[in-house]
């Protein structure tokens, strides 16, 4: 009995992505025969890579197509994504689960404008303010999921492309010059995963730093906000420091 094929990590990883290369054979461009970075399964990467060929190094279109085994419309086509929207745009968008259909484009508008205006407000109160604008009754969790699926797609959109290509270019020049420090550009994702989720890691990371410098402006806001009060205390007479912390009285 013949033994069943063990599968690839990278190529599954590739695969639920819609990047993995339905041709990887046709890639003749030298540089996918000698580095193990450069890998002509990884859709987004050979792409990358073609467009590249053309604009940094002057092959002509029809040279550089042919070594990535594409025909001409197709290179036209992945440089236009690639001049509009960037390294993060080659990498085809996972459909996610439709949205409710109380949930629409004017629903979510609305709900932008209240968390814009008190970004404290929790699910069941938007589904209340929802019902009561637009009668419509919708689960908090319905909530929650529409709004997480929104920051997503607004954190790849707000992501600066031109960052994108850069750090793929440090980590790009990082592994054909063999300088040491790949790592902190993300080598080993995207020789694990691809460039696809090597994007999504520099999304996710840029998201938490984001995160991260608003809860440190609100903290030394709120500490500003105490030694303010604690000033305040300290210059007014004794009776009414304790009448501030609740004892005696003016």
């Amino acid at each position: 009995m013949a033994k069943r094929k063990a599968r690839d990590p990278k190529a599954e990883a590739l695969r639920q992505r819609g990047c993995l290369n339905p041709h990887p054979e046709k890639v003749a461009d030298p540089l996918f025969t000698e580095s193990d970075f450069f890998d002509s399964r990884d859709l987004v990467q050979v792409k990358y890579e073609m467009v590249r060929r053309v604009k940094a190094e002057g092959q002509t279109v029809s040279a550089s197509a042919a070594a990535f085994g594409f025909s001409r419309p197709s290179f036209y086509q992945a440089q236009s994504v690639l001049e509009s929207g960037g390294l993060a745009a080659l990498a085809p968008q996972k459909p996610g689960p439709r949205r409710a259909h109380k949930l629409d484009a004017d629903v979510m508008d609305f709900l932008e404008q209240l968390r814009s205006e008190d970004s404290s407000l929790k699910a069941g109160e938007l589904a209340r303010r929802i019902d009561g604008r637009f009668g419509r009754k919708v689960h908090p969790r319905s909530i929650e999921r529409a709004l997480t699926r929104q920051e997503k797609k607004t954190a790849l959109i707000d992501t600066d492309s031109a960052t994108l290509s850069e750090a793929y270019e440090q980590l790009r020049r990082h592994v054909l010059t063999a300088l040491p420090g790949g790592g902190r550009f993300g080598l080993a994702v995207l020789l694990r995963e691809g460039v696809a989720a090597w994007i999504e890691c520099r999304v996710f990371a840029k998201h938490q730093r984001d995160i991260a410098r608003q809860h440190a402006v609100l903290c030394r806001a709120s500490e500003a906000s105490g030694c303010h009060h604690s000033h305040h205390n300290r210059g007014a007479s004794p009776s009414v420091r304790r009448n501030a912390h609740g004892t005696g009285t003016a």
